[in-house]
């Protein structure tokens, strides 16, 4: 079942000199590169083009440096055109940051028709990712793992890492987050999320509250929750980092 929900945070690359012009500011306006121009304007276009991605990557964080991102999801699996433009457009209008969609380029035109809010996409895909980046998202997520929950499919560190490096490898500029997913006990949760972190990783994604189950009962238990609790108030647990 699709629905919509809240991230908080804890915490398109290419060499090529070909990009489509849009409307959202995120995404400015580079001309396309003329196949005769000469090897001086090659690398003129190419600062100018690694410049666009740093200043953009900046703008797509600046939220989460502050504290104050709110990154709304439609679902992964999500690929319903008049649903998915619903979601987006309750979300520019009720105050997000981000909107979190489907991995699909013609789902990312659609939703950069309606908002100037940074379209990011989910998928736990890696190899999908680069053709809604060149259709326009500007973030990806390896995540939102709720739909597959419901079929009994259960992702492990390893699974998420090796995505994660896969992702990062192919698109070493983009924004990418990720969801440390709720079966993994909270000292594992932390442990993953570090990890994540040496890989490149810019924003780490957490599931519910409800699903923040400590791996001892009791008093213990309790403990290890509040800790956590503690952790996140602090900071501790916050991982938003800029790849130049």
């Amino acid at each position: 079942m699709n629905s919509s929900s809240i991230c908080m945070a804890i915490s398109a690359s290419s060499s090529n000199t070909s990009f489509n012009q849009c409307l959202n500011p995120f995404l400015g306006k580079l001309l396309p590169s003329k196949p005769n121009q000469n090897l001086r304007r090659t690398a003129c276009v190419r600062v100018n083009t690694k410049a666009l991605l740093s200043s953009s990557k900046q703008a797509v964080l600046n939220d989460f440096h502050e504290r104050r991102a709110l990154k709304i999801i439609s679902g992964l699996q999500n690929f319903d055109r008049e649903n998915v433009a619903s979601v987006v457009t309750a979300a520019d209008k009720g105050g997000a940051t981000h909107v979190d969609i489907a991995c699909d380029p013609d789902l990312v035109r659609l939703a950069i028709g309606l908002t100037s809010l940074p379209v990011c996409v989910s998928s736990v895909d890696p190899a999908a990712f680069s053709a809604a980046v060149e259709a326009g998202a500007l973030m990806v997520e390896i995540g939102n793992y709720d739909s597959f929950y419901e079929a009994g499919v259960i992702f492990s560190p390893e699974q998420i890492l090796k995505l994660t490096k896969e992702t990062r490898g192919n698109l070493p500029s983009i924004t990418l987050s990720v969801t440390v997913p709720h079966t993994l006990s909270l000292p594992d949760q932390v442990k993953l999320a570090e990890m994540l972190e040496k890989e490149g990783v810019d924003v780490i994604q957490t599931e519910g509250g409800k699903c923040s189950t400590p791996s001892k009962s009791g008093v213990l238990g309790l403990i290890e929750k509040l800790l956590l609790q503690w952790q996140l108030q602090q900071g501790q647990l916050v991982w938003v980092w800029d790849q130049q």
